[in-house]
């Protein structure tokens, strides 16, 4: 079993992006393709231009050697108005604070 990243500082723009999902309950579909848009924000959200289908809320998120990173969220507007996905690291999961936004 593969270990779960531990630290945000670990992650940057080169940091690749694989999420594993059930788009809309179909068969499972692996995004493989992407990398972060830079640095985690606020120590808590992950940034990617991986095309996420509706549905795939709740879908793991892991780098390229499958060390978890965090969980799938929602579609969101980037820096410079670029769309993006957005994920919330797995350790902020489990915080008592309120994770509804999908807007940075």
């Amino acid at each position: 079993m593969s270990e779960a990243v531990k630290d945000a500082s670990q992650l940057g723009p080169d940091t690749g992006v694989v999420i594993i999902q059930h788009p809309s309950g179909r068969a499972r579909e692996v995004a493989l393709h992407g990398t972060l848009l830079g640095r985690p924000l606020d120590n808590k959200w992950l940034l990617y231009p991986i095309t996420i289908e509706h549905g795939s809320s709740a879908s793991p998120i892991f780098d390229h050697h499958f060390h978890l990173m965090g969980i799938h969220k929602c579609e969101t507007e980037a820096a410079e108005e670029a769309e993006a996905n957005r994920g919330v690291l797995h350790w902020c999961c489990f915080e008592e604070t309120e994770v509804t936004s999908c807007y940075v």
